[in-house]
């Protein structure tokens, strides 16, 4: 729990120094990377899935929920203005 804590605590920090308007896009793709490390790990150390407690799966799942989320409040026009 506190992995996860300080993982979001690091992307938060890090996505309040960005544009207002791009804060929900790089926060949701944060959120991606650190799932995909996250189950890097989890396969790295063979963790189970349902495991007894929370492992490195259970972050996964909560880092792509939050991406999720985040990326609903990305506004076209924010993904738009990275084209150009």
């Amino acid at each position: 729990m506190v992995r996860f804590a300080m993982r979001i605590a690091v992307a938060v920090v890090i996505v309040l120094f960005l544009a207002p308007e791009f804060r929900a896009l790089f926060f949701s793709s944060f959120m991606v990377i650190a799932a995909l490390v996250t189950g890097t790990l989890g396969l790295i150390r063979q963790e189970r899935f349902n495991g007894p407690t929370l492992n490195h799966w259970d972050e996964a799942l909560a880092f792509l929920a939050l991406a999720n989320l985040a990326g609903a409040f990305a506004g076209p026009e924010a993904v738009d203005s990275l084209d150009s």
